[in-house]
C-alpha cells in the first residue's frame, strides 16, 4: 500500500537482538533466586555488561530495563518471585535506566555505551576504599532519592559510572567505622582541595 506517492516503510527486526534482550530480560528475572544483595549487584552489572556489549541503541537499552522492571513489578504481586529480592532488583533497574538516559542525553545521539564512548569515558582513579567514603556519606546524608534507597544501589551506580568494583561493601563500611584516626580521610582531602583552590582563585 502507498500513501502519498511513498514506498511502504519495511522494519527489519534482528532475530539474534531479539534473543539477546529475551535471555537479559529472563535472566534478570532468575536473580530474584539470590538472597545475597552483593552477588545480585554483582550479576546485575555482569548481565548488564554483556546485554550493552552486544545492544548499542540507547532507547532499546532503556526500554529492555523498563520492560523487565514491569514484568517484576507484576510477578512480585501476584508472589511469582521474592518480594525483598524482586523489590532490590527493581531499584537497579530504575538506577539504571537513569544512567542510559543521563549518558543518551549527553552523547547526543551517540548509541555507544557509557564504557564504549571514549568521549564519557571516566574511570575512577583512587582507592576502593576513597570511593565507598563517597558513597557511606550520600547514603548517611539521604542525598540520593530523599534517602529511599540502599547503599548498595548507590554503590552499583558507582561501579556502572566509573567501571571500578566494589565488593564487600558492608565489610568496607565497618572498615571505615573502625578507623582511630578520622574516618573519612578522603573526605577530608576533597574539602582541603576545594578550600585551597578556591583561596587560589581568590588571590
Amino acid at each position: 500500500m502507498r500513501i502519498h506517492g511513498r514506498s511502504p516503510v519495511s522494519l527489519t527486526i534482528n532475530p539474534n537482538l531479539m534473543k539477546n534482550t529475551q535471555t537479559f530480560s529472563n535472566k534478570m528475572v532468575d536473580l530474584t533466586g539470590m538472597q545475597d544483595y552483593e552477588r545480585i549487584t554483582a550479576e546485575f552489572n555482569r548481565l548488564t555488561k554483556d546485554y550493552y556489549a552486544k545492544e548499542k541503541n540507547p532507547v532499546q537499552r532503556f526500554r529492555t530495563l523498563r520492560q523487565i522492571r514491569i514484568r517484576l513489578a507484576s510477578a512480585k504481586k501476584v508472589y511469582e518471585v521474592a518480594g525483598k529480592e524482586s523489590e532490590y532488583i527493581i531499584r537497579l533497574l530504575k538506577n539504571e535506566e537513569e544512567i542510559v538516559l543521563m549518558f543518551a542525553s549527553q552523547a547526543k545521539g551517540s548509541d555507544l555505551s557509557p564504557t564504549e564512548n571514549r568521549a564519557l569515558r571516566l574511570n575512577w582513579s583512587g582507592k576502593q576504599i576513597d570511593l565507598v567514603e563517597i558513597v557511606y556519606g550520600l547514603y548517611v546524608g539521604r542525598c540520593i532519592n530523599g534517602g529511599r534507597c540502599g547503599i548498595q544501589e548507590i554503590a552499583a551506580v558507582f561501579e556502572r559510572l566509573f567501571g571500578v568494583r566494589l565488593p564487600h561493601i558492608y565489610n568496607r563500611l565497618l572498615a571505615i567505622r573502625n578507623r582511630k584516626n578520622g574516618r573519612t580521610p578522603f573526605l577530608k582531602w576533597l574539602s582541603e582541595q576545594i578550600e585551597r583552590d578556591a583561596d587560589q582563585k581568590d588571590e
